[in-house]
């Protein structure tokens, strides 16, 4: 929303948009916004807005779309990437900015066939389809639910070795009854404590 649309509102609107932009804050840490999206705490101090939280993520993506060789990434991955300094929406407002300046390239592209996958790459990538390609393919690989089968056992077996380096004991769990049954007996119906 822009100065100019909020200049516009009046009344009640103007009341609503001001209740809406503080009811996420916590009553004790509560800022004080004024209707331009800068935000001040109880001390004064200035907090950047989403624009130049922005601007800064464009820099950092700028740097590494220039990087040596050039690379295509998927979102989701860049998202990760830049997730500790900036908020996976400020990184897609940041991509979406580049993308319309045509600095970088993008192409949403089907992964299965009811999920897509968008990618991101420098302009001056030739063959970005084939990077695009094989990250397709690896992520298609590690989705499978084989793999995830395998991978949840795999941490279940290394939960059992080291619970009991930690001091925990596998006990029946509660819901299913203390007759007497053993952990055995009731196959892998357990609780750890």
């Amino acid at each position: 929303m822009t100065r100019n649309d909020l200049r516009t509102l009046t009344g009640r609107r103007r009341v609503l948009f001001t209740m809406l932009t503080t009811l996420g804050d916590a009553p004790i840490a509560r800022a004080e916004r004024d209707l331009w999206g800068e935000e001040l705490d109880h001390e004064g101090e200035w907090h950047p807005s989403y624009d130049e939280k922005a601007e800064e993520a464009k820099g950092v993506l700028t740097e590494l779309f220039a990087q040596q060789p050039p690379r295509v990434y998927y979102t989701r991955q860049l998202a990760i990437l830049l997730e500790k300094p900036f908020y996976h929406w400020i990184t897609k407002r940041a991509l979406r900015d580049l993308v319309s300046a045509q600095v970088i390239g993008t192409d949403l592209l089907p992964l299965t066939e009811t999920t897509t996958i968008r990618f991101f790459w420098p302009r001056r990538l030739r063959y970005w389809r084939r990077q695009a390609a094989e990250i397709r393919d690896l992520i298609l690989e590690y989705s499978r639910t084989d793999f995830g089968h395998a991978l949840a056992l795999h941490g279940e077996t290394l939960f059992d070795a080291a619970l009991p380096r930690m001091g925990g004991v596998l006990l029946p769990h509660p819901k299913h009854g203390t007759s007497g049954a053993t952990p055995e007996r009731r196959g892998r119906r357990q609780t750890t404590i």
